[in-house]
């Protein structure tokens, strides 16, 4: 669910996670495993699952902001 609901974790929407990946790829374009080794800080120390990455990008893609080539993710404009 992208709007949270009063029962969930906010560090745990959609949105949230996203604009962690969205720092993340800022650096360049990056594959899987290297977003979920920078993806822990201090106030998050885990990860998302595997199945979360992928429905996370998913939304950053259908919204425009990510694009994948090949087993590499960046920003849409950034190569």
């Amino acid at each position: 669910m992208i709007i949270p609901s009063k029962e969930e974790a906010l560090k745990q929407n959609v949105l949230v996670q996203g604009s962690r990946i969205v720092q993340i790829l800022r650096t360049g374009a990056t594959t899987l495993d290297d977003i979920r080794k920078q993806y822990p800080t201090r106030r998050n120390p885990v990860a998302p699952s595997m199945e979360r990455l992928l429905d996370i990008l998913t939304y950053l893609h259908i919204v425009g902001m990510v694009e994948a080539d090949g087993h590499y993710v960046s920003l849409r404009g950034k190569s």
